[in-house]
């Protein structure tokens, strides 16, 4: 995978944390955020055909929970990682430039190179420059690193 490839997808790790975190409030609202388990040993609890419908239910929720919960874990690795590959450019303009093109709030468009270069008040060619340096030192350290 390419350093640009491995930085890109921040936004999108981030938007699942955030569909992550949603679901599991959901899941927890359903149950008044109390536990999923309770004592269903003797008591019937539901008077319904299939008197282990509500027990498959929260085991299912129970099971469903816990997925996101190490799906949001390892969107959160992912997006740790990125970050500190970022702050690890040694160069501040390089890892300046990076950081404004692949952090950013994802409400608004990410900028452009040319948005970065008015913003820096450097050349379109120089912050293209700093951008290939900054990838490298990535790319190397994460070619390093395996």
């Amino acid at each position: 995978m390419t350093a640009d490839t491995y930085l890109r997808q921040l936004d999108s790790v981030i938007s699942r944390m955030e569909t992550l975190d949603r679901r599991l409030r959901e899941i927890d609202m359903m149950y008044g955020g109390g536990s999923l388990t309770a004592d269903l040993s003797s008591e019937r609890v539901s008077h319904t055909a299939n008197p282990y419908k509500m027990e498959d239910d929260v085991i299912r929720l129970s099971r469903l929970k816990e997925r996101y919960t190490q799906e949001l874990l390892r969107c959160t690795i992912t997006k740790h990682d990125i970050e500190d590959l970022i702050e690890a450019i040694p160069n501040d303009h390089a890892r300046a430039v990076i950081k404004h093109f692949y952090i950013h709030d994802g409400v608004h468009r990410p900028p452009t190179y040319r948005d970065i270069a008015a913003q820096m008040e450097m050349s379109y060619s120089y912050v293209m420059k700093l951008r290939k340096e900054g990838l490298d030192y990535v790319q190397f350290i994460m070619d390093n690193r395996k």
